[in-house]
């Protein structure tokens, strides 16, 4: 059983990173959560590898600093959806220059990976399809971990809520945003487990189908 290890900014809205690590220590990190100096402190006491980074989308809270990831662990893969790419390397894209950090990649990465359609790829013996969905922003992706029956969807649905989309963030399409809340609800049992980007994490897709007003609104609204 892989084990499932959190790292959350409670600075920044409480954004998370996740790390998935196997029995040979080798991790699959989800997202940065803009606290890389913790995930590397882990890393490095706990004798754990880094060898893929998978992004959830571009915004800057779950990418910022990644550099410094990159830094200790430079042949790690770094997946990420195809039109979120520009993000890495653009601060006005990332939407870092709200907060007054300005931050990007100076250099193309030749371990970028662009994710351009749906797929099955297995990462240190995991099976895990990337479901490359949009909405929230155009290069959303899920990544659903098949023999754990996880999933992390970013700042797409929350046990509590959704995340921000239509005219309040730049970039984003409503209805795709709407369909991708509809694509879970549709394909996954309610067992799946969901770590979102934000607050609570863990959660049943059930507890969601149950409590989350907001989310079954915009369902009911997107026939």
């Amino acid at each position: 059983m892989a084990e499932i290890r959190v790292f959350t900014n409670d600075e920044i809205n409480f954004v998370h990173a996740y790390m998935i690590i196997n029995e040979k220590k080798e991790a699959i990190l989800i997202d940065v959560a803009a606290i890389p100096e913790k995930i590397v402190e882990y890393c490095k006491e706990n004798n754990v590898k880094i060898t893929n980074i998978l992004i959830t989308h571009g915004h800057f809270d779950h990418i910022y600093k990644l550099n410094l990831i990159l830094k200790v662990f430079d042949d790690a893969k770094i997946y990420i959806g195809k039109k979120d790419a520009i993000c890495l390397y653009d601060k006005n894209y990332n939407l870092s220059t709200r907060r007054d950090l300005d931050w990007q990649l100076e250099q193309k990465n030749e371990n970028v990976i662009e994710i351009k359609k749906n797929q099955v790829v297995t990462l240190n013996g995991y099976e895990c399809n990337f479901i490359y969905i949009k909405g929230h922003t155009p290069g959303t992706v899920f990544y659903y971990f098949v023999s754990q029956d996880i999933m992390f969807c970013g700042d797409t649905l929350f046990k509590k809520g959704v995340g921000l989309h239509g005219k309040m963030i730049p970039r984003c399409s409503n209805s795709k945003f709407k369909k991708s809340i509809k694509y879970i609800y549709k394909n996954f049992s309610d067992n799946l487990t969901i770590y979102p980007g934000h607050h609570d994490y863990g959660f049943k897709l059930k507890d969601a189908k149950e409590g989350n007003e907001e989310a079954n609104l915009l369902i009911k609204y997107n026939k």
